[in-house]
């Protein structure tokens, strides 16, 4: 059984949520006994995965992904996870990682949790402590099935170091096609309320997956 950890790119390049991500990774992988696997998009610094303990890193190489869908990497991801034999897969807290989430959970029939801030209270049950009430209150959830996803809170187990040696193995998925194309994105400076915030995420997410059905 393996821990795979999606290592989340912009331009080529890791975000420093990765770090975060594969460190909590790291940490779960070796309280379970099992292998550390990193999947990242389209990266051209992959390497600096093995300084927080990756047993082996995949780089999926492909023109068509880059620009993130959730279905198109969500697709590609359950192949990892089927060939890996994966019982837990670790997201980071952003949007896209959400939507990824969400998507990859309903496509491979596993559960999918957001917001945790912690290790695992259990491992058997698998029960994880997560912020809930807009990060005013905690609770401890028991995830069930055989894939288990998660989603961390930013910020709140931090980046350990763990040099490690992992083999990269590239991927060239050039034959994934898909309809729903990334044109521009562009990042907002101001400030917004939940409430919009809210209201923005739901609207882009009903919108892109209209689109890519």
């Amino acid at each position: 059984m393996s821990v795979l950890v999606y290592s989340e790119s912009e331009k080529g390049k890791l975000k420093k949520s990765s770090f975060e991500t594969v460190s909590y990774g790291k940490a779960l992988s070796q309280e379970l006994g099992s292998k550390l696997i990193c999947v990242s998009f389209n990266c051209s610094d992959i390497e600096l995965l093995n300084k927080y303990g990756a047993d082996k890193i995949v780089n999926v190489e492909s023109s068509n992904l880059k620009g993130f869908t959730a279905k198109t990497y969500s697709n590609v991801l359950s192949q990892v996870i089927e060939k890996e034999d994966v019982s837990v897969v670790i997201l980071s807290s952003s949007a896209d990682a959400k939507y990824l989430g969400a998507y990859l959970a309903g496509i491979t029939d596993s559960s999918y949790i957001s917001n945790v801030v912690e290790l695992p209270e259990s491992l058997n049950p698998f029960i994880v402590r997560r912020s809930c009430f807009t990060n005013k209150a905690f609770s401890s959830t028991e995830i069930s099935g055989d894939l288990k996803i998660i989603s961390i809170s930013s910020n709140s187990y931090g980046i350990n170091e763990n040099s490690g040696d992992g083999v990269i193995e590239n991927i060239d998925f050039n034959n994934i096609s898909t309809t729903f194309k990334v044109s521009n994105i562009e990042k907002q400076s101001s400030k917004v309320t939940i409430a919009d915030a809210d209201i923005v995420v739901s609207y882009f997410f009903q919108l892109a997956q209209m689109l890519e059905e």
